[in-house]
């Protein structure tokens, strides 16, 4: 049986402990054995039949002990080993000679191996000792000194020189005197005590080293040393006018440390209300150790279905970070599918079918399947056949994108500006080249408005250059008094041909006019087929005119090289000479 199992057994086996009385260090040792006889015995607490320390027995207890052991509480212990060694230091023949912190011995002469040698300092019952006198110790006390020799029956105490917890020493006394109600350790007369440490929910009103008064931690009553409101638990500021250190606050309120400790019902911004360790705090968004989100300048607590009670969600990040999407961290990038708006990372998803976008209307890709399609700009994700109608699809590195063709096209193809049909309110497709299959949209006026371009109003309605076609080296066309499309101006000091229709370096003589850089065909002319030139407007049926009919004839019968007295002029547009006959 182990003496910290001390049970006490009603019988006769005299390995049983019949009494628990010898109470060391807190803890029951047995102090009498099951045994009539001298048999067994308590050696250090235990009942056993072993002589080694016990030398003599009578009725289950020690009567004598030997060697380096000592008589306590019916039972012989030795100074070698725990519990005997916490009570006594140095034993011989028996009897213990220099007893532990907390213990006291009789003088000499009442000492011997057959009576208890080492009294508790704390105890105050009365140990009979050797020739029947008696001794005890003093209520409260944890330190004590050996009295003055018993002289007789009469009990002398011990001399107290330090007491337990919430207790002093008076001057010129030897007991314990209870301090102040607020303390829990003082010092003091007899008619005064100061404290030198307080009870929980008191701090001492004094600097460092120095005992004064308990002061209750919430108390603002002590002018130089104030407490804290609502404050529960604190430790003193041991300088005058700075008030205590607040370390857990009253129910409903919680402590938070930022600058000096206050005790609040609502933490405020940058903070969270929490329990630590049984105390409530406000803990700030950032602290990691205690639930919050690294970086963190704002929070919430809101209800969480991953982890009991509330969870901390972050409102605004701090240190350029990014508040993810989730609200449960800080980051340095937004992740995939989001985009950074004023350091918060929101989802693309309010585009639909969009998979990375710069902001809540601008989508940058779509899920496979779709392109990205920007209209006033917005964007959204659409099927590649559904881009129509004043869109066009767009390729660039591998990429496809919807685009919205020029405000003047009704549809486009290739790029913004590459009309394939036009609005109504600019009607005329205009094409660099007649072969070009796209072109810009304009009016009639831009159409013609200084520059080499005339409209034609056959469907579809287009904006011709006017070098297309017959209208060769004209600068300027459009349509003439007669409603036929018209050269109008020619370069480097050419002329309007007979026709209007090009430009040539010189009007046809005689056959025609200049007039303002036009060529008119004279009366009774017209342009020719080419209409560079002008022949008679009679032809007859094979094709030829009047003119050319009378010189084939006349030059059948004249010799026109002998100069005749009449004569008639027979005009050769080829070679512009006349011939007399």
């Amino acid at each position: 049986m182990g003496a910290d199992q001390c049970v006490e057994v009603t019988g006769s086996d005299p390995s049983t402990c019949k009494t628990c009385g010898a109470v060391i260090g807190g803890t029951k040792y047995c102090s009498a054995c099951n045994d009539s006889g001298s048999t067994a015995a308590p050696t250090d607490g235990v009942c056993t039949t072993d002589n080694a320390v016990c030398s003599a027995k009578s009725n289950g207890v020690c009567t004598t002990c030997t060697g380096s052991s000592f008589m306590f509480k019916g039972g012989c212990y030795a100074t070698a080993n725990a519990p005997g060694k916490t009570m006594c230091t140095n034993a011989a023949n028996g009897v213990c000679s220099a007893a532990a912190d907390g213990y006291f011995v009789p003088s000499t002469n009442d000492r011997d191996a057959s009576h208890q040698s080492v009294i508790p300092c704390g105890s105050e019952e009365e140990i009979t000792v050797k020739n029947d006198h008696k001794y005890k110790g003093v209520a409260h006390c944890t330190q004590c000194d050996t009295p003055n020799p018993a002289s007789d029956t009469t009990a002398v105490a011990a001399t107290c020189t330090a007491c337990e917890d919430g207790y002093f020493v008076a001057q010129g006394s030897a007991a314990c005197t209870a301090c102040d109600e607020q303390c829990a350790t003082c010092e003091g007369t007899n008619s005064e005590s100061k404290c030198k440490s307080c009870k929980e929910g008191y701090f001492l009103g004094a600097t460092s080293g120095t005992a004064g008064k308990c002061i209750q931690c919430s108390s603002k009553a002590e002018t130089n040393w104030p407490g804290v409101d609502n404050c529960a638990k604190c430790t003193s500021s041991n300088t005058q006018n700075t008030p205590a250190t607040c370390t857990e606050c009253a129910d409903n309120y919680y402590l938070k440390t930022d600058g000096t400790p206050s005790c609040v019902t609502n933490c405020g911004e940058g903070f969270f209300p929490t329990t630590v360790n049984s105390i409530k705090k406000c803990v700030p968004c950032s602290e990691t150790s205690n639930g919050g989100i690294a970086n963190c300048a704002k929070c919430s607590l809101k209800a969480s279905s991953t982890r009991a009670g509330a969870a901390v969600t972050c409102t605004e990040c701090g240190s350029g970070k990014k508040l993810s999407p989730l609200k449960d961290a800080c980051l340095t990038d937004c992740p995939a599918g989001t985009y950074d708006d004023n350091n918060v990372c929101k989802s693309c998803n309010t585009i639909a079918g969009c998979s990375t976008c710069s902001s809540g209307t601008v989508c940058t890709k779509c899920e496979t399947g779709k392109i990205v399609k920007t209209a006033d700009g917005a964007t959204s994700c659409i099927d590649e056949s559904a881009c129509n109608n004043g869109f066009f699809v767009k390729e660039q590195d591998g990429s496809k994108t919807c685009e919205a063709c020029d405000s003047t096209c009704k549809t486009c193809s290739g790029a913004a500006g590459q009309c394939t049909s036009c609005k109504t309110d600019t009607p005329y497709l205009k094409k660099t080249q007649l072969t070009d299959q796209t072109g810009t949209c304009t009016t009639e006026q831009e159409c013609t408005n200084g520059n080499k371009y005339y409209v034609d109003d056959t469907d579809p309605k287009t904006c011709k250059a006017c070098a297309e076609g017959t209208f060769e080296g004209c600068e300027t066309c459009g349509k003439s008094t007669e409603g036929a499309v018209a050269c109008k101006t020619c370069g480097s000091q050419k002329k309007i041909r007979p026709d209007k229709k090009g430009c040539i370096d010189a009007c046809p003589p005689d056959v025609s006019t200049e007039k303002n850089g036009v060529c008119e065909c004279v009366e009774g002319y017209a342009p020719t087929a080419d209409g560079s030139s002008c022949a008679s407007s009679s032809a007859n049926k094979s094709g030829l005119s009047t003119g050319a009919i009378v010189g084939i004839s006349v030059a059948a019968v004249v010799d026109c090289s002998v100069p005749l007295t009449g004569y008639l002029p027979l005009h050769n547009e080829q070679s512009k000479q006349s011939y007399y006959c």
